[in-house]
C-alpha cells in the first residue's frame, strides 16, 4: 500500500476501500497536495464523494476549507452525511451546508407560498414584526446535520435555520452547497466568496461537474405566472397614484404575454427586450415592496402576486446591471424567465483563489472542453472505469430513428410498440425505465395510449421517493429521474438522442462558441451535452454490486456517437438491428432477484 494512501485510511469511515475508490482518493489527494487541479471521470457507483472527502483531511487539519459544491439538495445530506462518519471516528471535522430559505423556513405564513418567493417574503415579513425568528440567543451550532435535522433542532429551539446557518458558515471545514452559489453573481459574492475568505486557500470540489456547461449560461431565473403579473398591476393602478409607473408595468405584462403565445406557436425560447432604465426598475420594485408590506396582514395570497412580479423585476434590474440577456422559456408546461449569459468562460475567476479544484463526474468529457471553462491549472486526468460494467449488457438499437426530420404518428406509434414489446419480454417482478428527448415527445406517446398498453403499471415522472415495484417508470432526459438518483431497475431503456432544439438559447451558445472554440463549437455546445445527457439516464442502472440488467440506446444514430462516450463504456456496447434480436437479449439476460426492496 502507497505511503499516502495508508496514511488516507485512518480518516476513511468504511471497513474496505475499493479500487475505484483508490484510484479517485490518490488523484484528488496529489492534485491537493501538488496546489494543482484534477478531472476525474469515475463512474456511477464508484463511491467519489467519500473519496475525495477523506484525500481532503489531512489539508483541513493543517486548516484548508473543502468547498463542496452539488447540483441538488439531496446531494448535499449525502456529503454532509458522509462528513458525519469521519467525525464519528474521532475526526473534529464540521461540515455546514448552505441552503437557500426554501425547504427551512419555519413561518407558517410562507406554507402558502412558492419556494421561488421566500426570499422576497422573508425581508418584507421581519420589516412589519411578522417572523419573529432569528439566531440570535441560541446556542445551536448546525455542525454534520442534515436539512432535516437542522430544520427539527431549529423547531425545538425556536430558531431561524437560515439564519443559524449563515452566522456559523465561516467556522465550518466542509461547506457544501449548490452550484447555484457559483453560477448566480449575487449569491458568489453573499455566500461563496466569504467561505473561500479562510486564512488559507480553499479547495474546491465540483460534484457531477458536467452541469456546469448547462448551469454557467443562467445567471439567475424565476418561474413567471402571467396571472399574477396582472393581479399586481392591477392592485397598483388602484392603489399608487403614480400613473407613469402602473403603465409601464402593464407594459412588461403585455410584453410577458406576447412572448407566451409565441412560445405556444412552438418555440422553446424568445429573447425580451428590457427598455426600462435601472431607475424605473428599482422604483416599481419599490413601490411592490410597499403595496406588500401594507397587505401582508390579510395573508400570504394577498402578496403573492406582488411578490412574484417584484421578483421578475429583480431578475430584470441585474441584467440590465450585469449585462446579460433576458430569454423566456416553457418547460414543462411553465414560464420561466432567465438571465442568460452564452459566455462559456464566465466562470473561470469565480474560484481563483484555490489550493486545489477536482471536478468529478461519470461524464466529463471532453475533458479538454472543462478544463477551458473552468481554468484548470496543470490538471491530473484520470478515468476511472465502474467496477461493476460487466454486470449489464449495453445495447444499441438501431432499427429506430427518433431525429427531428423523422418525427411523425409512423415513429410514435413504433416507439410505443417498441416500449410495449421490451416491457412483455422484461422477466415479471423486474422494472424498467423508458427516457424520451423530451417532454412534447413524451406527450405523444401518452396520446397514444401508452399507459395502456403495457403489462406493467406506468408511472410518469414520479417523484424519486415513490417509484413501486414492477412498474415502468417513464421520465424526460436530463430531468429528475435521469441522474442522481437510484431507481432499483433492470432495464434502461433510452429513446432518442436528446439534442437540444435549435433555438434563440442555442443558436446564441452556438454563436458565442464559434468564436471561443473555432472548429469545437457543434461538438462542445450541442453533441456532447446530449450524450452527457444519455449515459447520465444510463448510470440509474448499475449503482452497486448487487444491480445488473441491460441498458438500451434506441437510436441508429448512437452507432456515430459512440466516440464521445466514456472509453470503459463505448468498449462494451454492441449494436442489435432487428427487434427481435433486440427483444431475445432482454429475454435472456441472467437478472437475477429484482431489486425491490432496496
Amino acid at each position: 500500500m502507497e505511503p499516502e494512501l495508508q496514511a488516507l485510511m485512518r480518516y476513511f469511515p468504511y471497513e474496505s476501500l475499493r479500487r475505484e475508490q483508490r484510484k479517485v482518493m490518490l488523484a484528488a489527494y496529489r492534485a491537493m497536495a501538488e496546489g494543482r487541479d484534477a478531472l476525474i471521470e469515475a463512474a456511477s457507483g464508484v463511491g467519489k464523494t467519500i473519496a475525495v472527502l477523506t484525500a481532503a483531511m489531512p489539508f483541513v487539519e493543517d486548516g484548508h476549507r473543502v468547498v463542496y459544491l452539488t447540483r441538488t439538495h439531496a446531494e448535499i445530506d449525502k456529503v454532509v452525511e458522509e462528513v458525519a462518519r469521519m467525525a464519528e471516528l474521532g475526526h473534529p471535522v464540521r461540515a455546514v451546508m448552505v441552503r437557500g430559505k426554501s425547504g427551512l423556513c419555519l413561518n407558517p405564513l410562507a406554507s402558502g407560498l412558492p419556494p421561488g418567493l421566500l426570499d422576497e417574503f422573508c425581508s418584507l415579513a421581519k420589516s412589519v414584526g411578522m417572523c419573529s425568528l432569528s439566531a440570535a440567543g441560541t446556542r445551536l451550532a448546525p455542525f454534520n446535520f442534515t436539512s432535516r435535522e437542522l430544520v427539527e433542532a431549529c423547531r425545538e429551539a425556536r430558531a431561524c435555520p437560515y439564519e443559524v446557518l449563515m452566522s456559523h458558515l465561516a467556522e465550518g471545514d466542509v461547506v457544501v452547497m449548490t452550484y447555484n452559489y457559483l453560477v448566480d453573481g449575487e449569491l458568489r459574492e453573499r455566500v461563496l466568496r466569504p467561505a473561500m475568505s479562510a486564512d488559507k486557500a480553499p479547495i474546491v470540489v465540483m460534484d457531477e461537474a458536467h452541469n456546469v456547461q448547462e448551469l454557467l449560461h443562467s445567471a439567475d431565473s424565476v418561474k413567471v405566472s402571467l396571472a399574477d403579473v396582472r393581479r399586481a398591476v392591477e392592485v397598483l393602478r388602484a392603489e399608487l397614484p403614480r400613473a407613469r409607473l402602473t403603465r409601464a408595468l402593464a407594459s412588461l405584462a403585455r410584453s410577458l404575454a406576447r412572448a407566451a403565445s409565441l412560445l405556444s406557436s412552438g418555440r422553446t425560447s424568445v429573447p425580451l427586450s428590457v427598455s426600462a432604465p435601472l431607475e424605473s426598475l428599482e422604483a416599481a420594485r419599490s413601490a411592490l415592496a410597499e403595496a406588500a408590506r401594507a397587505r401582508l396582514p390579510e395573508g400570504p395570497a394577498a402578496v403573492r402576486p406582488l411578490l412574484h412580479l417584484r421578483s421578475i423585476l429583480r431578475l430584470l434590474e441585474r441584467s440590465v446591471r450585469e449585462g446579460h440577456a433576458v430569454v423566456l422559456s416553457r418547460e414543462g408546461g411553465e414560464l420561466r424567465m432567465e438571465a442568460f449569459n452564452p459566455n462559456p468562460l464566465r466562470l473561470r475567476g469565480a474560484v481563483r483563489r484555490r489550493r486545489a479544484l477536482v471536478a468529478m463526474s461519470a461524464t466529463l468529457s471532453s475533458v479538454e472542453f472543462y478544463s477551458e471553462i473552468l481554468g484548470a491549472r496543470d490538471p491530473i486526468v484520470k478515468r476511472v472505469p465502474s467496477p461493476y460494467v460487466r454486470n449489464a449488457a449495453f445495447l444499441i438499437y438501431t432499427g429506430l430513428d427518433t431525429s427531428f426530420k423523422s418525427r411523425g404518428d409512423e415513429l410514435y406509434e413504433s416507439v410505443v410498440e417498441l416500449i410495449s414489446d421490451v416491457d412483455a419480454h422484461l422477466p415479471s417482478g423486474h422494472s424498467m425505465v423508458v427516457f424520451v428527448p423530451s417532454a412534447e415527445f413524451l406527450s405523444e406517446l401518452l396520446v397514444r395510449g401508452l399507459v395502456y398498453r403495457v403489462g406493467r403499471a406506468v408511472l410518469v415522472n414520479p417523484p424519486p421517493g415513490e417509484l413501486g415495484e414492477n412498474v415502468v417508470l417513464v421520465s424526460v432526459l436530463g430531468g429528475r429521474l435521469s441522474e442522481g438518483v437510484d431507481l432499483r431497475v433492470s432495464l434502461c431503456l433510452i429513446v432518442g438522442v436528446p439534442y437540444a432544439r435549435p433555438d434563440y438559447k442555442v443558436m446564441a451558445v452556438m454563436r458565442e462558441y464559434s468564436s471561443v472554440f473555432p472548429g469545437r463549437a457543434r461538438r462542445y455546445a450541442y453533441v456532447l451535452p446530449a450524450v452527457r445527457r444519455a449515459i447520465q439516464a444510463s448510470g440509474r442502472l448499475l449503482r452497486g454490486p448487487r444491480d445488473r440488467g441491460v441498458v438500451v440506446f434506441a437510436d441508429r444514430r448512437y452507432l456515430r456517437l459512440l466516440r464521445y462516450f466514456p472509453r470503459w463504456l463505448a468498449a462494451h456496447v454492441r449494436a442489435v438491428r432487428r427487434r427481435e434480436e433486440l427483444l431475445k437479449a432482454v429475454a435472456l439476460f441472467p437478472y437475477g432477484s429484482p431489486r425491490w426492496p432496496p
